[in-house]
């Protein structure tokens, strides 16, 4: 397993690639069998900023043999605008 990080950080992780999301290419990812994508936004303004880094990865990985698993939070169920306060 290999974290990727966009900073230093203090994972615990014995493999760790350091890199932004966005920087990432298809040769990164070479060598893995599965991408877990977990990225994060909670607030009603940046919430749609989830479909930025899934097209991201499924451009890079389209074509390879890599299996993608989306890791969302409640803040990334929202489809129809309506948020509660």
């Amino acid at each position: 397993m290999t974290a990727l990080v966009r900073r230093e950080s203090k994972t615990q992780a014995q493999h760790a690639l350091q890199k932004d999301l966005f920087d990432l290419t298809t040769n990164d990812l070479k060598g893995f069998d599965v991408i877990v994508g977990a990225f994060g936004e909670r607030t009603p303004e940046t919430l749609s900023q989830h479909q930025i880094p899934l097209k991201h990865l499924t451009d890079i990985l389209s074509g390879a043999n890599v299996h993608l698993i989306v890791v969302g939070d409640a803040g990334s169920l929202y489809v129809d605008g309506a948020l509660t306060k």
